[in-house]
């Protein structure tokens, strides 16, 4: 019979047709939209001890069909208003039997399994004309195995021991001569018949007050694998992890159960719940359960054969406080609500509330409680009247999801995870295991605790975890922050300590330089705890004067003169400076009222070779420097660095990373970005070389690359962002040729930009990671480009603790918050002491006295290794820089005639991370008018490349400002060069070839945004200057003015006829 069309003489083998079950409509709509011949898949192989008559079976098959009408259906759903299932007069079930005596043992085995993996791949569909096939390989004259496959569309595992022993039954009689004498059942009909009767809209109604709010999917462990072996047609591969709860324990949880009057199917529901929560940091999780589905008012139902099951979700909320025994009445009494309920297909409610979640489906796992009846001995079939013993052998069933946990009663609990191991990793299986045994376990003792006091970790993840504690590794510094520096100049005065263009500076003339600069700040009342401002340009004066602000106990603010003067003026004004160094090339354009105090005039007025007064130099020095990052206030936040984090930090990183001795280290980073202190500062105190990027070199990636070379720098440190753009030039081999150490940190590096940079350099390689306020870096690890990219164990002094959101310590393999403790987190937020108070706090129990919560997501692998895995919050990393898109939101909402901001980090269509600026706004004049405010007012990263306008912000059902329907927004159309008949069409193909040899595409149109096309700040700095190249005369944020190839084709052609 053909899926889509029923013929004349068809319908004379047609006995009935009706509707479909929820599940099997389910299971019909998975065909449907993803063509799957294996999702819903089921086998089972038995083992048969004994003679079997393959013809007595056949017959057996089909008189076991004529009494159950699900056995002879089939199912249409094409080009039918709504699905259908068909019963035909006769089965098609495929019974097929092979003999295999003349292989060898060892042969049978082989071919058995080769068999079995066949059957899987070839599989179902709903449309098929044959649902159900059983294939027999005999091995011997009294050894045989008997497969067993149907989808699970025909029936569920209610059904399997029931039709299993009425089968046999059917054997034994056809052999012994007789007629099976059985009562008929009640057909599947009817069980339909009783569910057309039920209205659907109450139902949704109570699935909408029930879900109501819930807008995230419970997911287990995220998918660590190091590669996934999902190829083709094999990209399901079940395994079982298969465990037991003691006698003991079983009896003393059903005690719990009875005592608060639920089953022990709700009682494991609520464990599930709780371990779902600390699994995904909340307190509230949804997760589908299965239920037989098998109203008692219908007649005969419990020995109906069919598909009754359905999935429905459960949603567990439960804060640390709520005790056991209130939670299990809370989900027995919502359960029991929720059974009323049932019959829905899942895919119709994953379509109405999945919205929520931002995913396709609704749910992630399926949890199932075997609460069926089992025959007695239902796995051992067979008695002397058979002349056969049969023994199931294994079991597979492929679901739509990737794992099920199924619990089956006992004396001893049993429980299953079935998962595919193409997508989990069995250790973390293995894992989950023990976690769900801890809950149990600890409920089972304590049955009056509450949520909060279960405790998920086990011995392995102590123990594991203790590699994380480094705090009583790190020696207490000794001595003043200076004194390092100090001791280098007095033992290698005449040794290059800076390179910066063509001048090279030695360490006894940079101490000299700093010495002066002290000497002045101190005449100035400048000592401990104050505060000197720095806004220099790329010199070796910038390096004396951080020194000299040092030697002098104070603590220097990097005011870098590429930030916008208003963000200056904050700066420096919240900071509490008391005075500006600065040089004779920015002095004029310093935007304070302070008077500035040239570094240079200083040491000129010094004299050349007067030796500094060492008057002030055993001053304790509190505070190193302030340093400002992004705030989601609208303004920057200051953090104060004190000297012992410095202190403890040069000694943490330099135990961690072999420096090489007589290493060139390139500085490249603004002095405003904490990482300069390791490329710029801490190179002069171990006695190396540091190589100054200026102002323009520092600018170009191509220049950087010459820097490298020119100068044999062998340490450099940079962002993923930037060495991305280095090696994009055409010099990158010649460039890292001689490096032997590169540091990335700042932003995520892909396995596909180190195995690029692995091609041209034999470099070690170490990852970054930490956040200014605790001190630069607090861990490193060595990649290599293959498997997971790592961020290593912290440094001595450090402590790393990955925890939910009260707290607690998250077990190994879950993600959490990453906090970091120890002598290198900072003094706090400069003139914020309630934010201070809300991230810098204590954990109980632990070593460290003060932590930093980084708000970023981690996790400990059972590896030991530690995975950064995003942000918690909509803090991002872009081009190496740490922003708050709340800072950039609080700005634009500034301009009058926007009522709301929401700025999202996006990437495009080739790749390219940009920023989107979406403003709620009925002035279409805003749009036009919001780069250039912008532009005045944020840092060139922080500028939005793409600008959309929304007269109404779209909102999720539980009222929240829905980014993802944001984030959809189609970018502008393009437009062709015919629309604008007076453009300089020759100009437009040289701009439209520079832009795709920047950007690296090919898909370029008149009015396609530069940065809607991947383009970035650096990619923009890139086009800057080659147009400089061509002759064209540019101006600051000329792409952030011009962002088309209109527009920018227009500016340059008027600029030409001037």
């Amino acid at each position: 019979m053909n899926q889509s069309t029923v013929s004349s003489d068809d319908y004379n083998a047609v006995h009935q047709m009706y509707p479909l079950s929820p599940m099997q409509e389910a299971m019909v709509y998975s065909a449907w939209s993803g063509m799957d011949n294996k999702a819903y898949f089921v086998q089972y192989a038995y083992r048969g001890e004994g003679e079997l008559d393959p013809a007595l079976l056949r017959e057996s098959v089909r008189e076991l069909a004529r009494r159950h009408d699900i056995l002879r259906t089939q199912i249409i759903y094409e080009r039918v208003t709504r699905p259908l299932q068909v019963v035909t007069n006769e089965s098609n079930a495929e019974c097929v039997y092979e003999d295999l005596t003349a292989m060898t043992d060892e042969e049978q085995v082989a071919y058995i399994d080769s068999m079995k993996r066949r059957d899987r791949e070839r599989g179902f569909l709903p449309s098929d004309s044959i649902l159900m096939r059983i294939r027999v390989f005999r091995q011997q004259s009294s050894r045989f195995t008997l497969l067993w496959s149907f989808h699970h569309i025909l029936m569920d595992a209610w059904c399997v021991p029931m039709i299993s022993q009425e089968l046999l039954h059917i054997y034994a009689a056809l052999k012994s001569g007789r007629h099976p004498a059985q009562r008929q059942p009640q057909p599947y009909s009817r069980y339909i018949h009783w569910l057309e009767r039920r209205s659907k809209q109450q139902s949704f109604d109570y699935w909408e007050r029930l879900l109501e709010g819930y807008d995230q999917i419970a997911a287990l462990p995220i998918r660590w694998r190091e590669a996934k072996e999902q190829t083709g047609k094999d990209n399901y591969r079940q395994q079982d992890l298969i465990f037991q709860l003691d006698r003991f324990t079983t009896e003393r949880l059903h005690d719990v159960a009875r005592a608060n009057g639920v089953t022990l199917n709700t009682l494991f529901q609520a464990m599930w719940g709780i371990l779902l929560q600390r699994y995904n940091n909340t307190n509230d999780v949804v997760f589908g359960a299965v239920v037989s589905g098998r109203p008692p008012e219908v007649e005969g139902v419990e020995e109906m054969v069919g598909l009754f099951i359905n999935t429905i979700p459960v949603r567990i909320q439960a804060s640390d406080k709520v005790r056991i025994g209130e939670l299990l009445r809370n989900v027995q009494e919502r359960m029991s609500a929720s059974l009323g309920h049932s019959y829905l297909p899942l895919f119709e409610l994953a379509a109405k509330f999945s919205a929520n979640t931002g995913s396709r489906k609704l749910l992630d796992h399926l949890f199932l409680f075997e609460n069926y009846p089992v025959l007695a001995d239902s796995q051992d079939f067979g008695t002397d009247d058979l002349g056969f013993l049969l023994q199931m052998e294994e079991e597979f069933e492929q679901a739509d999801f990737d794992f099920n946990i199924i619990v089956v009663p006992g004396e001893e609990m049993r429980i299953v995870y079935r998962f595919n191991a193409n997508e989990y990793e069995p250790a973390m299986i293995e894992r989950m295991k023990e976690h769900l045994l801890a809950i149990a376990t600890q409920i089972a003792d304590k049955p009056d605790m509450s949520v909060g006091e279960i405790d998920l970790l086990t011995s392995a993840d102590r123990e594991l975890l203790r590699d994380f504690d480094r705090i009583d590794q790190a020696e207490q510094p000794t001595g003043r922050l200076m004194d390092g520096f100090a001791a280098q100049a007095a033992l290698h005065p005449h040794q290059t300590a800076v390179i910066c263009g063509e001048r090279e500076v030695s360490y006894g003339e940079l101490s000299r330089w700093a010495g002066y600069i002290a000497e002045e700040l101190r005449r100035r009342q400048v000592g401990p705890n104050d505060k000197v401002a720095c806004y220099m340009g790329r010199t070796p004066l910038l390096l004396a004067a951080l020194l000299g602000i040092w030697q002098a106990g104070a603590a220097y603010v990097p005011l870098d003169p590429d930030y916008p003067a208003e963000r200056i003026r904050y700066m420096f004004q919240d900071s509490g400076a008391k005075l500006v160094l600065t040089d004779a090339a920015n002095a004029s354009q310093l935007p304070t009222d302070a008077t500035p105090l040239l570094a240079g005039e200083i040491i000129d007025a010094s004299g050349a070779e007067a030796e500094p007064s060492l008057d002030g130099h055993n001053v304790r020095q509190e505070q190193a420097y302030i340093i400002y990052t992004s705030g989601s206030t609208g303004q920057p936040k200051g953090v104060m660095v004190g000297a012992d984090n410095v202190q403890y930090f040069f000694a943490g990183v330099s135990e961690r990373i072999p420096f090489p001795a007589n290493s060139r280290v390139l500085s490249a980073a603004s002095v405003s970005f904490d990482i300069f202190v390791l490329e710029a500062l801490l190179p002069l105190w171990k006695g190396l070389t540091v190589v100054l990027a200026d102002d323009q070199e520092a600018a170009r990636p191509d220049l950087l690359n010459g820097l490298l070379a020119r100068h044999g720098v062998n340490v450099f440190q940079t962002t993923p962002s930037r060495l991305q753009r280095m090696l994009l030039a055409d010099e990158a081999s010649e460039s890292f040729a001689a490096l032997d150490m590169l540091l990335v940190g700042g932003e995520s590096i892909s396995v596909e930009l180190l195995q690029s940079f692995k091609s041209v350099s034999s470099a070690s390689v170490f990852n970054m990671y930490g956040p200014t306020e605790t001190t630069v870096w607090a861990t490193a690890a060595e990649i290599s480009g293959e498997g997971r990219i790592k961020i290593g164990l912290p440094f001595n002094g450090v402590s790393i603790a990955i925890v939910n959101p009260d707290g607690r310590e998250q077990p190994v393999g879950i993600t959490g918050e990453i906090v970091i403790g120890g002598p290198v987190v900072t003094q706090g937020y400069c003139n914020l002491p309630d934010l201070t108070a809300s991230r810098f706090c204590a954990l109980p129990g632990r070593t460290a006295n003060k932590w930093y919560r980084t708000g970023d997501i981690g996790v400990v692998m059972p590896d030991g290794s530690l995975i950064y895995a995003g942000r918690m919050d909509h803090q991002i990393k872009f081009l190496g820089h740490r922003i708050e898109l709340g800072e950039i939101e609080a700005c634009l909402a500034a301009y009058p005639g926007i009522r709301r901001v929401c700025v999202l980090h996006q990437v495009s269509a080739n790749g390219q991370p940009f920023l989107r600026a979406f403003i709620e706004t009925t002035d279409p004049r805003v749009i036009d008018a919001l780069p250039l405010f912008a532009a005045d007012r944020l840092l060139r990263h922080m500028l939005p490349g793409d600008w959309v306008r929304v007269e109404q912000f779209p909102l999720t059902p539980s009222g929240k400002l829905d980014r993802r329907a944001l984030a959809e927004i189609p970018m502008k159309a393009t437009a062709s060069e015919a629309d604008n008949p007076g453009i300089d069409l020759q100009l437009v193909d040289q701009l439209k070839a520079l832009w795709q040899k920047v950007l690296d595409t090919q898909d370029v149109g008149l009015k396609d945004s530069f940065f809607e096309l991947g383009g970035s700040s650096i990619h923009a700095a890139k086009v800057e200057i080659i147009l400089e190249s061509m002759g064209f005369s540019t101006e600051p944020l000329l792409l952030y003015r011009y962002e088309t190839i209109e527009k920018l084709a227009k500016y340059l052609n008027a600029l030409s006829t001037v």
